[in-house]
């Protein structure tokens, strides 16, 4: 079974592949590029590479927010339209989630950053098992962690966290947000690859800003 994660919620471009059990290809690019220049060229690329047909691939992932509202349209677009055009299975899964899988396994609560540009951020807050304890929303820069009690590990853009011992920020390789991480987080999360038509169809951009 062949797999293809597709990452475009920041400015950064990120995608993977997992053949059976494991990850065979992982492409990551953080320039000043238009995300609908670079998609299909570098998903013809992975394939290439890896000699393989894309009829061979058995389902589809992606973020869906939240994130880069530009970003977030031109991935699930590419991904709906692969899906649909294959007739395979898509899994949207929201960024924030996907940031804190990358540090599942911590014995600390997890709170996922995302910078929301003017002044904001996107945060969500989980337990060590992942499940979410307060679900992504809006925060200014200077209130990402107001009201928390306890100890965290931050991931995601922790730059953006003020100095406080009881907030650990998580390694460099940590923070990118890698279209890897999503076969990590439909694992933990005993997700299924299914294919249902009118699901896709309904599928929309995760925004938060403005809900």
């Amino acid at each position: 079974m062949i797999y293809l994660a597709i990452e475009t919620t920041t400015a950064a471009f990120s995608l993977a592949v997992m053949k059976g059990d494991r990850i065979v290809y992982q492409d990551y690019i953080d320039i000043s590029v238009t995300h609908s220049e670079i998609i299909m060229v570098r998903i013809d690329n992975a394939l290439k590479s890896l000699k393989i047909d894309k009829k061979e691939l058995k389902g589809i992932c992606v973020s869906n927010g939240p994130g880069s509202f530009t970003g977030l349209r031109i991935c699930l677009a590419t991904a709906k339209g692969i899906s649909k055009g294959l007739g395979i299975p898509l899994i949207a899964l929201n960024s924030l989630d996907i940031l804190a899988a990358g540090v599942y396994g911590t014995d600390r609560k997890i709170v996922a950053v995302l910078d929301a540009r003017m002044s904001e951020a996107y945060v969500s807050v989980y337990d060590r098992d992942l499940n979410n304890i307060i679900k992504p929303h809006i925060r200014g820069y200077e209130s990402i962690t107001d009201g928390f009690e306890g100890e965290y590990v931050c991931v995601g853009d922790v730059h953006l966290v003020k100095e406080d011992d009881r907030f650990l920020c998580a390694l460099p390789h940590q923070n990118l947000l890698m279209a890897a991480n999503q076969f990590s987080l439909i694992r933990l999360k005993e997700m299924s690859f299914v294919y249902d038509e009118e699901s896709i169809d309904r599928l929309e951009p995760c925004y938060v800003r403005g809900v």
